[in-house]
Formats: C-alpha cells, sequence, structure tokens
C-alpha cells in the first residue's frame, strides 16, 4: 500500500524534434523530490505518454529511475490502445527500477466492460511491475466503472487505481477493505479536501 501524500504528475519536457530534454527532466524531477512530493508519475497524461516517440520512451525511464535512485516511488505511465503496443512499451524500458506501471483503458475503440477487463489482464500479464488503472475517461471516453475493479480486484498483479470519480474511490475503499494493498490515488484538485476526509 502508497503511503498517504501528494503523488507528482510530471511533464515530459522534450524538444522540437520530440527528443528528452535530460537536465530538464532531472531538474523537475529533484524540485519534485526537494518539495517533499510522495512519490512520481513519469508519462501520465501530464507527461504527454501517448506523444512520446518510442525510441525516447525508455530513455525517459530510465533516466527518471537513475535519478530517482529510490527515493520515492516512480510509477511510469504505459498508455496505449493495444496490448502488443503496451508490451513494446515495456520491453523498451528493460528491468528500469520502477514501482509500477500506470494504465488507462485503450481509446481508440469504445469497448464493452469485459473487454477492458480482458485487456487489463492481458497487461498484468504482459507486465514485470504492479499494474495501476487510470481512470481518464475526458480523454479515453471510457469509464472505469465498480464493476471492472471488481473484475480484477482479487488478482495482485493490480495495486491500485488513479480516479478523479469520488464516489468510485469511495466505493472502491468500502466494499474491497480486504485488499488494504489496493491504493487509491485522487487526481482531482479541486475537490482534494473532500476526497482527503472520504479517507
Amino acid at each position: 500500500m502508497l503511503k498517504e501524500g501528494f503523488y507528482t504528475a510530471l511533464g515530459t519536457p522534450v524538444d522540437d524534434d520530440g527528443n528528452l530534454i535530460e537536465r530538464s527532466l532531472v531538474k523537475h524531477i529533484e524540485d519534485q523530490i526537494e518539495a517533499g512530493a510522495s512519490g512520481l508519475l513519469l508519462m501520465g497524461s501530464m507527461g504527454i505518454e501517448p506523444y512520446i516517440k518510442q525510441s525516447q520512451y525508455g530513455k525517459i525511464a530510465k533516466i527518471a529511475a537513475n535519478t530517482v535512485k529510490g527515493r520515492c516511488p516512480l510509477f511510469v505511465g504505459a498508455m496505449d490502445n493495444s496490448v502488443w503496443r503496451v508490451k513494446e512499451r515495456l520491453d523498451s524500458i528493460g528491468k528500469v527500477n520502477i514501482d509500477g506501471i500506470v494504465v488507462t483503458t485503450p481509446y481508440y475503440n469504445v469497448s464493452p466492460a469485459k473487454d477492458i477487463v480482458e485487456y487489463f489482464k492481458a497487461v498484468a500479464h504482459a507486465s514485470r511491475y504492479p499494474v495501476y488503472l487510470y481512470d481518464l475517461p475526458g480523454v479515453t471516453k471510457i469509464k472505469i466503472t465498480l464493476d471492472i475493479v471488481s473484475s480484477i480486484i482479487k488478482d495482485r498483479r493490480f495495486a491500485g487505481i488513479k480516479s478523479g470519480d469520488l464516489l468510485l474511490n469511495k466505493q472502491i475503499i468500502n466494499d474491497f477493505s480486504k485488499r488494504s494493498d489496493f491504493s487509491v490515488l485522487f487526481s482531482t484538485l479541486d475537490l482534494f479536501d473532500v476526497a482527503y476526509n472520504y479517507g
């Protein structure tokens, strides 16, 4: 279970050709750790993961991991439309020291819940890292529902969820208390005080 606190979504500094500006990423990470971030999300939606070139993805993850050096948890976004493409992303980072991958629903086709569950399970099977679901329906057009979470909650390869849905988060905390190691991360700043009181 992750400790309480702020988990910062990092930006990804790139040049006009889409290549990483390494010194800027390193400084960004150091600034966040110095400010007391409890953990870092690399190449999430804030870090424009879908725009990152395949040739840069592994490099970015490795540089971030070498900068963090275990000082706080580091998570890497692996968001795409097929398990093959997610696996290609993960293969490019090798065995770099990260604490989990963060995965949205696929976003090219609107799929039924049972297909989303199978997608998540296939990603978990392909990953050597714990998997955190990322509920981002404003981008993906597909909502992660309580039923979807219910379908994967017993699988220990799934370690948590990031969502801005207060009700969903509250239901997960209440309904799945036996999975005390399943972390719930809230991602809407405007309602942070309410979410904090929810637990």
